[in-house]
Parts: structure tokens; C-alpha cells; sequence
């Protein structure tokens, strides 16, 4: 039979099941030919889709032809009825079992057959029951039930009392609103795309092969829905031994409503459930710190877990420091200590304070170990002292008070009398009052107070001798005593000089007063502490001078149509001036100085520049000037025919190269070639002084003074026991440090050194003692 005819014959049915046989079947047909050369053929595999019509005393069997032909044509197919075993053969569906008794119900089996032989039977079909009535549309589905799901419903159904007399080949689930369907085969059927929390509700229509039937009644409604979204913005806030979890609700509540939400702490796993935020989470350790995330629960369970939150730790105000001790300062207390437990926050600073806790005084800079500093305080007076710890989370316990009474420093020096003899002063003085406590030392300074320095070796009474000065150099004078509580106050200043040698004298200028005669006039330079008590003219050339107290003198016996001109030098009881510009002559400029070096002693800073001298250029050389080509200002001079001079106040560590030029009437040299670099290094320190030792039962405070020799910058202390060794480091600023960790009651060694950049002193003599119990 061919594809045409078999279409033919089940488009005269024109219902909408034969419309399809027939395309499925003609395709078939197409598809379907003889076996490809060399494949291996087999039988056919099974049809599928058999459904029957009823009819009086038959069966219309219709179905679709196998996926596979087994490599050849199908021949035939033969339908089997159950009971009773009736079989009918043809080409093609459908076919028409006969012979069948009405009121019996029948199922049917479709076998295909090709030239191997007969393949596996269909499943079976649904019963069709012969009647002498004419097949229908099936009956309406009952019992419609909907299960939701995440934006869908699952819609089961019990099928219709009746299919009509023909099998039922799908069903047709909608739902409402949104008119949303699906079909298929059986119940249950599953209804996507629905919208979660909006409620529906479904009806089910049974179709065979003569059509759809009517629809179900209404399903109870139904609202889809899935778990809640997970929380945002998780914080927590620290609190003691707990920590309050803050929470935005998610943007999806699933189409069902929250019901609670379940914080869950990491470390630890400790859960709390809440309606809403915050929840508070309790039983933690205070200093550990914990993650949170929070979950939230409709009646469709829990969802997500939020992302997790930044790390808190829960904390509270710190403990009570103890075992106050207080150690006397120059109008200052220092109260050593022991501190409290943090409390799981770290400590942030400690507060003082004097009047039993009405008012509180935070350490500046702050401080996070013993002991507090507190100054500002009047001598001889008796304070009461309270300490507290503060964290982040806030001020702790009160401490136990302790009771200090302050002690005084000696009072200022007075009646300051100065004496400058060469490069030193001599300043005598009224040392005042120590106040009970003996006087180790004065200090001085030589810039109205700016910086100070201790006298080497040490002096307890007048007079003070300060050397190392500069000739010329202008000093503002102060002085204090110091004494184990610490320096006085400054006496008041006193402006000293230290004489020099004058500065040349300007103006020169040279009046014809007869022939032979000149008379030569000038400005004094400045006298330089010390008063000048002459001037020496001298002419060039031929070298003829005169001298007088005044600014003017008068030279005779010159040449007369000679150019001269003239030089004049200042004298005081220190020495002379270089000479001064010459007055107008016909000389010319000396050649440049050679041979130029420099030195500088170790631990000194001036440094000594010698040079060879050139020729005069037509007339003497009067001078020389040398200077540093790293700062001009560093300079020097020397008179006459002299080959060296002297440029003090070098700064230590800083390379310095010096240049010459000759000086004469007419003017000066070009500079000298470069001398090789030199660099002021400082002398090592002397060994320190240790001025006071605060002990208390686990530290020990060192304070320290200069022991003179060269600057220092830093001290290191060394506190010593058999098989222990512990040092601290205190700037030159603030010679004093604590040595904490130490075992109670135990004797130990203490010795310190000073150190500059360039060397370090020798350890100091220990002293031995012990720690308190």
C-alpha cells in the first residue's frame, strides 16, 4: 500500500487525530526504504500512540509507526485485541479489529513486520469498550488538585468516569488568571511561568480522538511560592560577652511571608531566631571575634544565608589597675602600675585623677603601660591618685588611691656676673636654695634657653667656666641648678661677647695735603668687644706707615709723581684687623694662592686651611681669605703674609671643601684649586650618669644625665640578672626608660652608656637592686 493511499483512507475520517495519523504515516512511508548496502538489518522496533475508537462490535485502532524500520520497509503490522486475542493485519493505520463483543472492554497491541520479521509489541492501548452507541468526548477530570512550587504548580487529577468510548490522548491543565496551559498525557502536569504570591487556581479538560471534553471544576487556589531571599547589610554591634546583629529583610520574601529570621555566629556556631532586626546573640567570649550571617524562614523552610558580616568582637571597659606606686619628679608624679585585663578590647590610653574621680585626666601622649606621668603639680604638696584604663569600648575600674607628696627643685641662680678672658666666660653667680634636695650639677645655655647643656666635669657652686667660645661671638647667657628631683628654674640672662680681633676699617680714602704729603681718613670697623687703641696706615708701594688713635693720619716723604695707595689695620687688646680695602691705586690683583689644604681635629669643628702665598702682583699681599664652597659664610682671614687660618663652627657629619684668594691694594685673586674634603666627626660620649632608679616589683625606671665628652643622642640602659639580660633605649631629650617584665623580688645589675652616630662611651659602674616583692 503506499503512502497516498494510506493517507487517503484516513483523511475520509476527518477528525483531527486522523489529520495527524496521516501526515505521521505518509512521512513514515517517505522515510521507510530499502536496507543502505552493507548495514545490518533487524526487525522492526515497536509502534507507539495506540489508541482505539469504539464502534458496534469493532475496535478502530489507529497508532504510529516505529522510530526504526530496522533497515528494511515495513511490510505489515498486525493489531492484537485483549481479551479473546482477535488479531487483524494491514499496511498501515488504522485498522479495525472485528468480531468483538459490546459491553466487553478491550485492549490492543501493535506489532510491525518487515523481510527479518516481526518486532516487539506496542505498549498496550487504553480498554475501549464496543458499543452500538457512537464514540464521544471524554468526561470531565475530577478531584483537581494544585502543589506549588518556585513560580509553578503541580496539578494532579483523576481521570474522567468516562473517555468517551475512545482512549483519552491528553490533558489540558489552565490556569487563572494569565490563562497559562499545559498539556500532556497524565496527571500530575506542572504549570511554569506562574508568578510567585499572586494565588491561582486550574481546571483540567480530557481529549481522545474525537475532541476535547468540558472542563473540571475550579481547583482551590493555589499561590506559588519559594524560601526567602537572603538578608542584606548584616552589622554587628559589640556589647559585653554579646553582639547585636542589625539586618535588612531580603528584596524576596518567596510569595509567602517571613515568619522569622535565624542569626548564626562563626566561630562557635551559636544560632539565635528573631521575627526582625536586630537579634541579639549572647554567650560569646569577650576579645574573640565573630562573623555573623542571618537566614530568613517562610512556610516553605529557610533560604539563603546572607553573605557574611565584618568581624566583631564583643568586649567591655577594662579592669582595675593595681599596685600603685608613686615616684617624686621635678612638679611632677609618676605613678607606676599594674593593669587591668582589657577585656577583650584593646587599651587605648590611661586616665588620672587627683580629686577622688569628680574629674578625669587622660595621659598625653596617651599611654598604654605603666607608669602614668603627671605633671603641672605645686612642690610640697600631698596628692591622692586614682587610675583607670580606658578601651574602645570605654573608661574602665577605679584603681585603690595612692598618696604622693610632690618635692621642690633648687631655686634659680641669681646676681649673674660674667668675665670673658680669650675663647671662655667666667659667669659668678648666687646658687639660691636646693629645697631639701642636694644640688648635682648646673646647666647652661648660651641661646636665652633654647638649648641647654650640663657642665663637664660637674659643679655644685660658683663660678661656672663655659669654654670652647668663638672670639667675636655674642652670647645670651642663662643658668640652672639641677638636683635629683630635676633642674630649676632659669636665672635671668645675661648678654655676653667674647672679644676678637677688630674688623678692618672701610671708607679709606687718601687727600694730597702737600707735595709728599697725604693725609688718610677712615671709618672704624667694629671694635668687637674689646676697644681698639690704635690704627696703622701703611702705603704702597714702598711700605711707608704711620699710626694713630684717631680715624685720620698723615704720611710724608712720598715720591712725588708715584701712584699710591693706602691700608689701615685695627688694633685692640685681642689683636689687629685685617687691613682694609685699599684707597685708589695703580697696583694689580696677586695671583692665586696653591698648595691649599684642610684639617680638622677629631672631635673638634674648626677646621685649619693652609695654602702657599703667590706673587703680590705689583704690590704686597695684605691678606688672604678662605672659605667653604659648601656654605660661603664659612669663612676666614688672615693678615699679611700669613699662610693659614683658622674656620670654626662645623657641623658634625657635613663634608666641607675650602678655595684661597690673595688680597692685596689692588683687589683679590682668582679662588685657589679645591682642597681635598674633611668632615667634623664628634668625640664618643663620657660614660652617663644615672641620676635616679624607681623600683617597683616587676620594673624598673632608669633616669640619666650627660657624663660630658662629645654629644649624644641616645642613652641604652642594661638591667642584668644571672641568665638575664634586659635593655631599653631613651633619647638625649628625655634621658629615662622603664624595663618592664622583670621577676619580683629578684637582684639585678643596672649600667648605662650614651651614644652618638660616630662612637659610643663606656658602660657606666653597675648598680645593683632589687626588685620589690
Amino acid at each position: 500500500m503506499t503512502s497516498a493511499i494510506v493517507a487517503k483512507s484516513i483523511l475520509r475520517r476527518r477528525t483531527p487525530i486522523a489529520l495527524a495519523i496521516s501526515l505521521i504515516v505518509g512521512f513514515a512511508f517517505l522515510i521507510i526504504g530499502l536496507p543502505t548496502a552493507g548495514a545490518a538489518v533487524t526487525v522492526p522496533g515497536a509502534p507507539t500512540l495506540v489508541v482505539g475508537t469504539r464502534g458496534n462490535g469493532l475496535v478502530t485502532v489507529r497508532f504510529v509507526a516505529p522510530v526504526s524500520n530496522g533497515g528494511s520497509a515495513i511490510t505489515s503490522y498486525a493489531v492484537t485485541a485483549s481479551p479473546g486475542g482477535a488479531t487483524v493485519s494491514g499496511g498501515a493505520s488504522p485498522l479495525v479489529v472485528t468480531g468483538l463483543t459490546n459491553g466487553t472492554a478491550y485492549t490492543f497491541t501493535v506489532t510491525a513486520t518487515n523481510v527479518v520479521g516481526t518486532g516487539l509489541a506496542s505498549a498496550a492501548s487504553a480498554a475501549i469498550t464496543p458499543s452500538t452507541s457512537a464514540a464521544t468526548v471524554p468526561g470531565t477530570p475530577t478531584s483537581v488538585v494544585g502543589t506549588r512550587g518556585n513560580g509553578q504548580v503541580s496539578v494532579a487529577f483523576t481521570a474522567p468516569s468516562s473517555n468517551g468510548g475512545a482512549s483519552i490522548t491528553s490533558y489540558t491543565v489552565t490556569a487563572s488568571p494569565g490563562g497559562a496551559s499545559v498539556s500532556g498525557s497524565g496527571s500530575p502536569l506542572v504549570v511554569t511561568g506562574l508568578t510567585n504570591g499572586t494565588a491561582y487556581t486550574f481546571t483540567v479538560k480530557a481529549t481522545n480522538a474525537v475532541g476535547t471534553g468540558a472542563a473540571s471544576s475550579t481547583s482551590a487556589s493555589v499561590t506559588p511560592a519559594t524560601v526567602p531571599g537572603a538578608p542584606t547589610s548584616v552589622v554587628g554591634t559589640r556589647g559585653n560577652g554579646q553582639v547585636s546583629v542589625a539586618f535588612s529583610a531580603p528584596s524576596s520574601s518567596g510569595g509567602s511571608s517571613i515568619t522569622s529570621y535565624t542569626v548564626t555566629a562563626s566561630p562557635g556556631g551559636a544560632t539565635v531566631s528573631g521575627s526582625n532586626s536586630p537579634i541579639v546573640v549572647t554567650g560569646l567570649t569577650n576579645g574573640t571575634a565573630y562573623t555573623f550571617t542571618v537566614t530568613a524562614t517562610n512556610a516553605l523552610g529557610a533560604g539563603a544565608a546572607s553573605s557574611t558580616s565584618a568581624s566583631v568582637t564583643p568586649a567591655t571597659v577594662p579592669g582595675a589597675p593595681s599596685a600603685l606606686q608613686g615616684i617624686v619628679g621635678s612638679r611632677t608624679i609618676s605613678i607606676a602600675f599594674t593593669a587591668g585585663a582589657n577585656n577583650g578590647a584593646a587599651m587605648t590610653n590611661f586616665d588620672y585623677s587627683l580629686d577622688g574621680g569628680a574629674t578625669w585626666v587622660p595621659a598625653r601622649p596617651a599611654i598604654l603601660t605603666s607608669p602614668v606621668t603627671i605633671s603641672g603639680l605645686s612642690v610640697n604638696t600631698t596628692y591622692s591618685v586614682i587610675l583607670r584604663g580606658v578601651n574602645d569600648v570605654g573608661a574602665g575600674l577605679v584603681s585603690a588611691p595612692v598618696s604622693v607628696t610632690t618635692a621642690n627643685v633648687p631655686d634659680a641662680p641669681t646676681s649673674l656676673v660674667p668675665s670673658a678672658s680669650g675663647t671662655s666666660v667666667t659667669v659668678a653667680f648666687d646658687g639660691g636654695s636646693d629645697n631639701g634636695w642636694a644640688i648635682v650639677n648646673y646647666w647652661y645655655s648660651l641661646d636665652d634657653g633654647a638649648t641647654w647643656a650640663a657642665l663637664f666635669p660637674a659643679i655644685t657652686t660658683s663660678p661656672v667656666v663655659i669654654s670652647g667660645l668663638t672670639s667675636g661671638s655674642t652670647h645670651k647667657i642663662r643658668l640652672r641648678a639641677e638636683s635629683s628631683v630635676g633642674e630649676g628654674p632659669w636665672s635671668d640672662v645675661i648678654v655676653v661677647t667674647i672679644p676678637a680681633a677688630p674688623a678692618p676699617p672701610t671708607g679709606v680714602m687718601a687727600t694730597e695735603i702737600s707735595a709728599g704729603s697725604v693725609v688718610v681718613s677712615w671709618t672704624p670697623g667694629a671694635a668687637n668687644g674689646s676697644p681698639i687703641t690704635s690704627y696703622t696706615v701703611t702705603a704702597a708701594p714702598g711700605g711707608a706707615t704711620c699710626q694713630t688713635s684717631t680715624t685720620t693720619c698723615t704720611i710724608g716723604a712720598l715720591s712725588v709723581s708715584t701712584s699710591y695707595s693706602f691700608t689701615v689695620t685695627a688694633t685692640n687688646a685681642i689683636g689687629t684687623s685685617l687691613p682694609s680695602d685699599p684707597s685708589a691705586g695703580t697696583t694689580t690683583t696677586p695671583a692665586t694662592p696653591i698648595a691649599v689644604s684642610a684639617t680638622v681635629h677629631p672631635g673638634g669643628t674648626t677646621a685649619t686651611i693652609r695654602w702657599s702665598a703667590p706673587a703680590g702682583g705689583g704690590t704686597a699681599v695684605s691678606g688672604f681669605r678662605a672659605w667653604s664652597l659648601q656654605d660661603p659664610t664659612v669663612e676666614c682671614f688672615s693678615g699679611g703674609a700669613g699662610i693659614s687660618c683658622a674656620i670654626p663652627g662645623l657641623e658634625f657629619g657635613v663634608e666641607y671643601t675650602f678655595v684661597v684668594q690673595a688680597l692685596n691694594l689692588a683687589g683679590a685673586s682668582a679662588a685657589s684649586e679645591v682642597s681635598e674634603p674633611i668632615k667634623a666627626t664628634p668625640l664618643a660620649p663620657g660614660v652617663p650618669r644615672i641620676l635616679s632608679i624607681s623600683i617597683g616589683s616587676t620594673s624598673i625606671t632608669v633616669k640619666l644625665a650627660a657624663g660630658g665628652g662629645g654629644p649624644i643622642t641616645s642613652y641604652a640602659v642594661l638591667v642584668a640578672a644571672p641568665g638575664v639580660s634586659r635593655s631599653c633605649a631613651a633619647p638625649a631629650t628625655a634621658p629615662m626608660c622603664t624595663i618592664e617584665g622583670l621577676d619580683v623580688a629578684t637582684a639585678y645589675s643596672i649600667s648605662a652608656r650614651a651614644m652618638n652616630p660616630s662612637s659610643d662611651s663606656a658602660w657606666s659602674d653597675p648598680i645593683s637592686v632589687d626588685t620589690t616583692p
